[in-house]
């Protein structure tokens, strides 16, 4: 595991890395890795940023720019077929092991190891990824852990909170959804009216 030192070897790009690549601690030496075309983008990452989009246009632009600003390597079937057999051997460590890694973390370990890449990140399932399979690659951190985890602006924070919001009312059933609903509904309007907004109404049902 290489700390804050990144090298000078191409480097394929996790989420967990290019969500904080505005941190102060690494603001600087990301946009010197980047000028030095030395950071590497995957398809399964790229639609993880672009999953946050607000509307297709914007979308489409930040696509661009980041396929114009950065190298992107292709996952073909061998790629596919070793992250598959990855998961697999993941199983075997315990049960239900191999859940704790996404697809994408899987890939791109794949792709690292069968290109002979290095992977930039922030997230120790790279680690774990080396140490209980027989994947080969350097796991480079971006920085020394906990030193990102400074609080999210609070956009960020806002917008992790509505997607929480949406994520808990789709467990609501039929039974109780219209009753909770409704109390969360009356506390928004409240909370909107003493901020000094003017709160939207409630809407009839049907509408």
């Amino acid at each position: 595991m290489t700390l804050l030192a990144w090298g000078s070897h191409a480097l394929l790009v996790d989420s967990s890395v290019y969500a904080r690549r505005d941190h102060p601690i690494i603001e600087e030496r990301w946009q010197q890795a980047s000028e030095e075309d030395q950071l590497v983008l995957v398809g399964p990452m790229l639609m993880e940023v672009l999953y946050s989009a607000k509307k297709g246009t914007g979308a489409a632009e930040e696509r661009e720019d980041l396929q114009a600003a950065y190298d992107t390597e292709t996952i073909d079937d061998e790629v596919w077929e070793l992250a598959i057999q990855t998961q697999v051997e993941l199983a075997h460590v315990g049960n239900g092991y191999q859940r704790r890694f996404s697809i994408t973390d899987l890939l791109t370990a794949a792709l690292a190891h069968h290109r002979g890449l290095g992977v930039l990140h922030y997230d120790a399932d790279y680690d774990q990824i080396l140490q209980s399979s027989g994947l080969r690659y350097e796991s480079v951190w971006a920085a020394k852990p906990p030193s990102l985890d400074s609080p999210p602006e609070p956009d960020a924070d806002a917008k992790a909170l509505r997607k929480s919001l949406r994520l808990l009312l789709g467990t609501l059933d039929e039974t109780d959804d219209a009753r909770l609903l409704l109390e969360l509904f009356e506390s928004l309007r409240t909370q909107v009216g003493a901020a000094g907004l003017k709160p939207s109404p409630r809407l009839p049902p049907g509408k």
